[in-house]
């Protein structure tokens, strides 16, 4: 029933992106799109009307790259208990989606279909107190093994010049790195990227 799905709105000014989630997830057993928004201006006014519970967001709109943070701040206003999962071309643009009240923003080209499923079930798991879905993948199997030794580092609470010292690399591989753990497990902050890791048996 419609009841039990978990229900997207796909906001992207681009018609194929959206076509192309739509299809997707019209493969899948537990997630429904409601609706599409193909303006910036859209997006508030359809979340309003569908309750999505969770909104797929782009971040730029006809080249207005502050448009997505823009329409983050309106519907936190607005619709506060909505998920944001916004997904950008321009990674530039992750940090001030975040900051704007994001709960997760990724670059699109850092995780594939069936991984942006992943976040999405964990995303739903964490509203309802639920663990994890168990599935084939987790989000830190994407992580390299660089990563995992920064993660390892971030677990101990240690700053970015700590790991510069203790990988030998420099302070800027070292936020490089952090930002791609981030985006890939779908943290707002270092917290919270131990926190997600911890649910997954990283540092057992």
């Amino acid at each position: 029933m419609m009841s039990d799905h978990t229900k997207v709105l796909l906001a992207d000014d681009i018609e194929i992106d959206r076509r192309g989630w739509k299809d997707f997830f019209e493969t899948t057993d537990d997630v429904v799109v409601v609706a599409e928004a193909a303006t910036a201006v859209e997006v508030l006014r359809k979340v309003l009307e569908f309750g999505p519970d969770i909104v797929m967001l782009d971040l730029s709109w006809g080249g207005d790259k502050s448009a997505g943070a823009s329409v983050i701040k309106e519907i936190r206003q607005r619709a506060p208990k909505v998920k944001i999962l916004a997904l950008t071309a321009y990674p530039e643009l992750i940090q001030a989606a975040r900051k704007a009240g994001a709960d997760i923003a990724i670059a699109k080209a850092m995780l594939p279909p069936n991984q942006v499923l992943a976040v999405i079930r964990d995303l739903v798991s964490r509203e309802k107190g639920l663990p994890p879905p168990a599935r084939e993948s987790t989000p830190v199997e994407y992580l390299t093994e660089r990563e995992m030794e920064v993660l390892r580092y971030l677990e101990r609470g240690a700053s970015n010049e700590d790991i510069a010292k203790g990988l030998v690399i420099s302070k800027s591989t070292v936020k490089h790195h952090v930002d791609s753990i981030l985006s890939k497990l779908g943290a707002k902050n270092r917290g919270e990227a131990v926190a997600i890791a911890r649910e997954y048996g990283v540092f057992d």
